[in-house]
């Protein structure tokens, strides 16, 4: 899923006055993961067009998580990961990014799943596989 934020310098003139305006523009990037039953499990982030690093926290539900860390600032992109060490059903879980230099707006939020696959559906998928070369 993507996700823009808007970043754009705007000049105004207003009773003689001039006024700026800034929007602010920053892509959100956070794609749907598969994993095996028990397996630990790295889900990213991708944050780009900053000018400062922001802060990133993931969610499953309203809990916030633990295992994550928000990356460093480099040539305007952030990468935040979260890491799922046991995962044992699918789950959606939810980057959520704060502006670095901008903490007052809002927050925006990217959802993305995990979606957890047992052992014994990987066995049942490869015996398919299998018996339809056979044939």
């Amino acid at each position: 899923m993507i996700l823009w934020l808007w970043n754009i310098k705007i000049s105004l003139l207003t009773d003689r006055i001039l006024k700026k305006l800034t929007i602010h523009i920053a892509g959100v990037i956070a794609t749907d993961k598969d994993a095996l039953e028990g397996t630990k499990s790295v889900l990213s982030c991708k944050i780009t067009g900053l000018s400062s690093k922001a802060t990133v926290s993931w969610t499953k539900g309203d809990q916030t998580q633990e295992g994550t860390t928000e990356g460093e600032l480099s040539h305007g992109t952030q990468i935040s990961t979260l890491t799922v060490t046991n995962p044992q059903e699918d789950t959606e879980y939810t980057c959520v990014v704060t502006s670095g230099e901008y903490s007052s707006s809002e927050p925006s939020e990217t959802p993305l799943s995990l979606n957890v696959y047992g052992k014994f559906l990987l066995f049942s998928q490869a015996m398919k596989v299998v018996n339809s070369e056979l044939r």
